[in-house]
């Protein structure tokens, strides 16, 4: 009787067993994978701050002078970053600037889509309208920052290509609306050029624009024209200063220099700084070379160069003979060569002169 009841009690306790052991699932570990979207926050601010924050904790704390000016496109007139942040419900607050009703605070939920938030701050009822003061720079790398009794307002550029690309008139354009009153527009240093003096402006609902011109201070040193004039089509030669020769080379006058001119010569032409020069020549097959020319450059000046043959010409007489015929002829020879003085018949060197003689001349050596 006990060993039966012991068998049935054992039965139990497996069968129980069985029971929870089919109830208990089996766990796998799987890792999502975190999506993120680019959340692009907007103020019209300079010294605006925005926060982003996720279920009450903050992400992240900008200042609007952190981000990039949009002069054109759909942000225009508006400081932008973008945020790269995990997707989610986010809260965008912004802070209070004195003068301006802040913005309402922007819930959104971002998606691997991304999305765009925008904070206008808008001068307080008290003060209905502002003016466009509009700051134009000549130099890509000039910037500036408008005060207001003494304190910055906050519309600064550090760099001119953040108001985009400069415009017909030559200036980059930087704008920004403004509470009506007088300002001190100052202007940032750029190496190598003379800053713009203060501007003081006095700005109304009309708006106003002041411009800032940067001026070199690198001294552009003086210089004359030098002119050598070369009598041969195949003449060259090369200008030196102190034994160093200058870029002012020509190898082939008629080629570099142009076409011969009305005087002569083949006039080659560079700009040199004031001081003493040597020309020298090159030389030209049969020629005599051009002695070097020193010269001083104090003011645009030329020196010319004559090539001279220095082939041998002999010299030569004039051999005159006397006929009394028209028919009659003769030829002339050396050393019982015939030379190329022949004449068949005397009426062929002229008509016969006053005394009855016909007179026929050539050249021979």
């Amino acid at each position: 009787m006990f060993t039966n009841t012991l068998r049935k009690f054992a039965s139990k306790v497996l069968a129980m067993a069985m029971f929870v052991s089919v109830l208990v699932p089996v766990t796998n570990s799987v890792t999502a994978q975190a999506v993120y979207g680019n959340l692009t926050v907007g103020v019209n601010r300079p010294e605006a701050v925005y926060t982003i924050s996720l279920g009450g904790s903050t992400v992240v704390t900008r200042s609007g002078d952190e981000c990039t000016y949009n002069p054109t496109g759909p942000n225009t007139g508006y400081r932008t970053c973008q945020e790269t942040l995990a997707t989610g419900t986010y809260l965008v607050e912004f802070n209070d600037i004195p003068g301006y009703d802040t913005p309402d605070p922007v819930s959104i939920t971002l998606t691997g889509l991304g999305g765009t938030v925008l904070g206008e701050y808008t001068p307080e009822s008290t003060i209905t309208e502002t003016g466009v003061l509009t700051v134009g720079l000549s130099h890509a790398d000039g910037g500036f920052t408008v005060y207001s009794g003494g304190t910055p307002t906050g519309f600064a550029v550090a760099d001119a290509n953040d108001c985009g690309t400069r415009q017909p008139n030559g200036y980059f354009m930087c704008s920004q609306n403004l509470l009506p009153g007088t300002y001190l527009v100052q202007f940032n240093d750029v190496t190598g050029y003379t800053k713009p003096d203060p501007i003081s402006v006095t700005v109304t609902t009309a708006g106003y624009a002041v411009y800032g011109d940067y001026e070199s201070v690198v001294v552009v040193p003086t210089t004359y024209t030098l002119t050598v004039g070369v009598s041969h089509a195949d003449g060259g030669f090369t200008v030196y200063n102190g034994g160093t020769p200058t870029s002012f080379s020509v190898a082939d006058t008629s080629s570099e220099c142009g076409a011969r001119q009305p005087n002569g010569y083949f006039m080659c032409s560079s700009n040199l700084l004031p001081g003493t020069y040597l020309v020298q020549f090159n030389d030209v097959t049969d020629y005599t070379t051009p002695d070097p020319i020193s010269v001083v450059v104090a003011e645009n000046t030329s020196v010319y160069a004559d090539y001279e043959s220095n082939l041998v010409v002999p010299t030569t007489y004039t051999l005159t003979v006397r006929v009394n015929h028209a028919n009659g002829g003769f030829t002339v020879y050396n050393g019982g060569t015939p030379t190329s003085f022949s004449v068949d018949s005397a009426s062929d060197c002229g008509p016969i002169q006053s005394d009855g003689f016909y007179y026929c001349s050539n050249t021979v050596l």
